[in-house]
Formats: C-alpha cells, sequence, structure tokens
C-alpha cells in the first residue's frame, strides 16, 4: 500500500480540512465528495481538501493525514515521509516510529500499526485536533467535535453547556474555551499534545503520555539553543512554503509573526503572496490602528502587499444573512466557536485556496506564563484556566481534577521541560487554539512555523530570564536584517 491525494479547495463546505474513522462501517450524511479510505480496522472518511498518505512495510502500515514535513530529510512530501516512517516502524518497532514523528513538522494526524496494535498521534500542539468516542459499537475518531456527534449521536452536555454560556456572569475574563478534557458533547474526548491514543480491537483506547522521553535532554546554553533555533525555523518556514502557489501570513507588528514573514519570505511565491492585519474598522482604537500601520511598513519591506481584513459586521454577509458559508461554519462549530467574524471575513475576503502562516505555537518555548509556582493539582491548574469565580463553579473544578488525571501532568512535573510550558502547550494550543485553527481552516488551509517539537525546544531550553522576551526571534529577525515596526 502506498498512495498519497490532494483536491482543490472546496469553500464553504463543513468539516473542511476534516477526517472521520472508525473501527466499523461508518455512514455520513450530507457529507458530499467526501473520500473513502481503508487502513488496517479502520473505515476513514476524508474531505476532499484534507491530504492523505499511507505506505505499508511487511507488518508495519502508517497513515498520514494532513500535511507532515520532515525537517532531518528536508521533505515536504507525505507519500515519502509516509514510506520512511513506515520503514522505521517495521524494522525498529512502534516506539522508534512514535519518536520520529513526533518530531515531524506541519500540521497532521499520524496513525501507527503493528499486528493489532494502533496508535493515533497528533501533531506537536495537536493543531490538527483528534476527539475520539468509544461505546459497545466500536471506537470512532474525528477532527471536529460536531462531525464525532454526528457520526455517534453522542448527547449535549447540557448542564456545562449551560454553564459555559453564563462564564461571563461568573466573572470570567479573557477568552473562554471548554474546561479541562471536556467537550460539548458527552462522551467525546480530546487527544491531548504529547500523548498517543493506543487502539486494539475489542478493547477501549488507552490515552497515554508518551512525552517528554526519557532521555529527554534540551540545549540550555542560550546560544547553542539559538543555533538550533535558528536551522530549524528556517528550514521549516522552507517546507511549509514548498509547492504552495499562494501563500499569506495574519501579520501584526508583534515578533511572533514578524519571525515567520522574515523566514519565509525568500521562498513565498511572487505576486500571490497576501499579508493581512484583521480589525474592526467601525470601531477606533489607538493600539490596533498602530499595529496595523506597522505591520503594513514590515509587509512594504519585503515588497508584500498588505490589507486590512474588517470585522466590520454589518459589511459581512454570512453574518447578515443565511449564506452557504455560514451554514456550513455553523454545523462544524456551532458550540466550540472562537471568533466567528474572522472565520467569515476571510472567507469573504482572501482566496480560498490561500495557505496561511499562523504564528501561534512559539509562546510554549518563550514562556507564555511569567509567574511560575506550585505542582499541576487542580487547584493550580484552575488559577492558569481562569483565576476568576468562574473557575471555582463545582462543574469546572471537576472537569479539571479528571483532566489531571487524564494528563499525566504530575508525572513530569520534575522533569526537563518546566510543566508550566507542557500546560500551556496542551490546554491553551491544544484546547483553545485549535478551535480556533479550525474556524479559520473552514476559509483556508492554516499552518504554523513553530509548531515543530524541535523548534520548541530550542526555545524552551534556556533559563526562563532567556527566553521570556522573546530573545531567540529578534536575534533572528536581527540576522535576516528584518525591519523593525517604526524603523
Amino acid at each position: 500500500m502506498d498512495s498519497t491525494d490532494a483536491h482543490g479547495p472546496s469553500a464553504g463546505s463543513s468539516f473542511r480540512f476534516g477526517f472521520v474513522a472508525a473501527d466499523r462501517p461508518l455512514t455520513l450524511r450530507d457529507l458530499p465528495g467526501w473520500v473513502q479510505e481503508s487502513f488496517g480496522p479502520l473505515d476513514l472518511h476524508r474531505h476532499p481538501d484534507t491530504r492523505w498518505a499511507a505506505a505499508s512495510e511487511g507488518d508495519a502500515a502508517v497513515g498520514l493525514i494532513g500535511d507532515p514535513v520532515d525537517l532531518n530529510t528536508g521533505s515536504a512530501d507525505p507519500q515519502a515521509i509516509s514510506r520512511q516512517v513506515a520503514k522505521v516502524l517495521s524494522v525498529s518497532g512502534l516506539d522508534s516510529a512514535l519518536r520520529h514523528v513526533a518530531y515531524l513538522g506541519g500540521r497532521w494526524t499520524a496513525l501507527l500499526r503493528s499486528g493489532d496494535h494502533l496508535l493515533v498521534v497528533p501533531d506537536f500542539a495537536a493543531t490538527q485536533s483528534v476527539y475520539w468516542h468509544h461505546s459497545t459499537d466500536g471506537t470512532v475518531l474525528a477532527s471536529h467535535t460536531h462531525l464525532l456527534a454526528e457520526v455517534t449521536g453522542a448527547e449535549v452536555n447540557k448542564p456545562l453547556r449551560t454553564l459555559m454560556t453564563q462564564a461571563r456572569d461568573h466573572g470570567a475574563k479573557g477568552t473562554i474555551y471548554w474546561p479541562g478534557m471536556e467537550t460539548p458533547f458527552i462522551g467525546e474526548f480530546p487527544l491531548l499534545p504529547n500523548h498517543a491514543l493506543h487502539l486494539r480491537t475489542g478493547q477501549e483506547p488507552q490515552h497515554r503520555r508518551f512525552y517528554p522521553f526519557p532521555d529527554t535532554d534540551l540545549v540550555r546554553d542560550p546560544d547553542q539553543a539559538y543555533a538550533r533555533f535558528r536551522d530549524l525555523f528556517l528550514e521549516h518556514a522552507r517546507l511549509l512554503c514548498a509547492g504552495r502557489t499562494r501563500m499569506g501570513i495574519s501579520l501584526t507588528a508583534g515578533a511572533d509573526s514578524r519571525t515567520s514573514l522574515a523566514a519565509a519570505a525568500p521562498h513565498l511565491p511572487a505576486d500571490q503572496t497576501w499579508t493581512w492585519t484583521y480589525m474592526d474598522t467601525t470601531v477606533h482604537h489607538e493600539g490596533m490602528a498602530a499595529d496595523a500601520a506597522a505591520a503594513r511598513q514590515v509587509a512594504q519591506h519585503y515588497g508584500l502587499p498588505h490589507q486590512i481584513v474588517d470585522l466590520r459586521q454589518d459589511g459581512l454577509q454570512a453574518l447578515s444573512s443565511p449564506t452557504e458559508f455560514g451554514e456550513c461554519y455553523k454545523r462544524t462549530m456551532k458550540l466550540t466557536q472562537q471568533f466567528r467574524r474572522l472565520s467569515v471575513a476571510y472567507h469573504e475576503q482572501l482566496p480560498s485556496d490561500l495557505t496561511e502562516l499562523m504564528s501561534l505555537v512559539a509562546e510554549v518555548g518563550t514562556g507564555f506564563y511569567k509567574r511560575r509556582s506550585g505542582t499541576p493539582d487542580p487547584d493550580r491548574l484552575l488559577h492558569l484556566y481562569q483565576p476568576t469565580e468562574f473557575s471555582q463553579q463545582p462543574l469546572i473544578r471537576q472537569a479539571f481534577e479528571r483532566y489531571a488525571e487524564y494528563s499525566g501532568l504530575s508525572a513530569v512535573q520534575d522533569g526537563p521541560i518546566d510543566w508550566h510550558d507542557l500546560y500551556y502547550q496542551e490546554s491553551r494550543i491544544g484546547r483553545w487554539a485549535s478551535l480556533r485553527i479550525q474556524e479559520m481552516d473552514l476559509a483556508h488551509r492554516v499552518l504554523l512555523p513553530f509548531n515543530a517539537r524541535g523548534i520548541v525546544e530550542a526555545l524552551g531550553g534556556p533559563a526562563l530570564e532567556d527566553r521570556v522576551q522573546k530573545q531567540a526571534l529578534h536575534r533572528l529577525m536581527a540576522d535576516l536584517g528584518a525591519p523593525a515596526p517604526g524603523a
């Protein structure tokens, strides 16, 4: 078995770039054009824009969903990568194959099968989500909670859903997302970053942590760590651009997106690259206006056009009247939406066959949480989630009691990586940002230059004070001659 496939854009379709798989035959409802695959015991269906590559060697089989890249071999070819992983799996076994895919860049889900044992592995920050459901009928995996619910008939978790709609009334601030391991549906669970889902026929899946590995040892010297970050980040940016005909970067004055642009600039297709800053032009905000002006100046340095993606609600058709895209958004994100206006604006104001470089994930390595103390017990996790009255609601507390066990953070709290960084990766990126990314996927494909284990290990190796000001990012921009905002 050796195959790969990719199709043209299908903007305006539900669960774009998604998939669903089960250890029993599936019947999908109202999903025209979806492609069926067989992988061992799994019956897999994927959106026509979802890439798939598979290979086998002896009793070993590998399936890759999405857009993997191999920084070690310099390959952005999913078929070649799947063959290499299959060889590692056949010769060295599941543990070695797991480690191999764990260091792939890009955005993907890996299926590793050896005999009757099948592993489901997410990309570094689970930016291509996987949710799972198990019952007496079998096990089902899906990229979206609502797709999984459609296939399994899972019921809405009404008590928690009601509480989530009242979060602001209980003092919740900032971004609101489902707590711990909870989803809107009963019996649906996320595959967290740094974990693999172990499947065996007729058995309940096992969600197990695999990272940090027992021999994980980060580079602590800032200069050595920077050198490794630079090499890997530049290679990752190159590979993410390889073979892409239209590219775009959501650009601000911030260091993360400017670093992505600086690294990707030599590889962006001429006359087919967009940069933009999103804002609501009906609301004047001095800081946002200055941010957009700085982003435009940076884009001009590279000879790239820059535009404002306008979030003004009265100008977005899919918000003001029923549209195909609006209905697809509702079906895909109804109970998990994060930023509907942005998804609609992207759909209406940017090309649907564009690939966006989104600069999330960097803060896993540079240090999102500045004040660090305690252990990853439910009390501390609740405080990091929402340091407000909302986190003291019984349902939220119970959610984090379950999450503490499900994530196994306490087992690695004294390991080579600060548990605050792991928590940010696994909860805030893996649980919140992954939903934001799904919203953007409905408009165009999203890839993330910082989403590679080696890159974040290099960023996260030095002491917190040597990385918390994003020193490596500023150093790389200086090396590449990138302009400073306002310069």
